[in-house]
């Protein structure tokens, strides 16, 4: 059987069979998604105030992923869909070609020990994959709080030419914030907005 749809979830029983992202939502709306939506301060206010497109997130922790699935079911939010799984997993083998038109990454885990780096998110292998889920000229927003980590997301990106760096940032999402970016700048610390623009 293949992967069964049950709002607000979907629960991939197979990799061999991409998401109708369509079907799934029943309608034809331009689809967003967030990769490791966390607590999901940003990813919820995101689709309140934007009920006419369709949220898909990603998380990869179960403790987070079903407390998001209560909050979501607690809110009736009609235009959220929400998978447990890796998302580089996820990125190569769930989606067709050319469906989203935003993508936020939103602190990923740095891994900061050099033994780890391995483990980051945003490696050339991954944004391969994520370009090719992406439609022309859609955007890739990251948030990090860390410098070095931020250059190498920029190096890894930008590697392959699947994508162009943007001074440009989304000022509609701005005021759109996560629980980690409140608690850096409450503090005055620093945190790297990166915007990029599939070619």
């Amino acid at each position: 059987m293949g992967n069964i749809i049950n709002p607000p979830e979907i629960i991939v029983k197979t990799f061999t069979e991409k998401l109708d992202l369509p079907v799934i939502f029943g309608n034809s709306n331009p689809c967003w998604l967030e990769i490791g939506f966390g607590v999901g301060k940003f990813f919820l206010n995101l689709a309140k105030k934007y009920p006419d497109m369709n949220l898909v997130g990603i998380e990869y922790c179960k403790f987070r992923y079903l407390k998001m699935k209560k909050k979501i079911a607690d809110l009736d939010i009609e235009n959220i869909r929400i998978i447990n799984v890796d998302a580089s997993v996820g990125i190569k083998y769930l989606f067709h070609d050319n469906v989203f038109e935003r993508v936020f990454v939103n602190f990923p885990d740095p891994w900061p020990k050099t033994r780890h780096e391995k483990y980051r998110l945003l490696g050339e292998e991954f944004v391969y994959d994520l370009s090719r889920c992406l439609k022309p000229d859609a955007k890739v927003r990251v948030l990090t709080d860390v410098e070095s980590y931020s250059k190498k997301i920029n190096k890894s990106m930008l590697v392959g030419g699947h994508f162009n760096h943007s001074t440009h940032f989304l000022p509609e999402i701005e005021s759109i914030t996560t629980t980690f970016q409140d608690r850096f700048e409450s503090k005055n610390l620093p945190v790297y907005k990166m915007l990029f623009v599939k070619n």
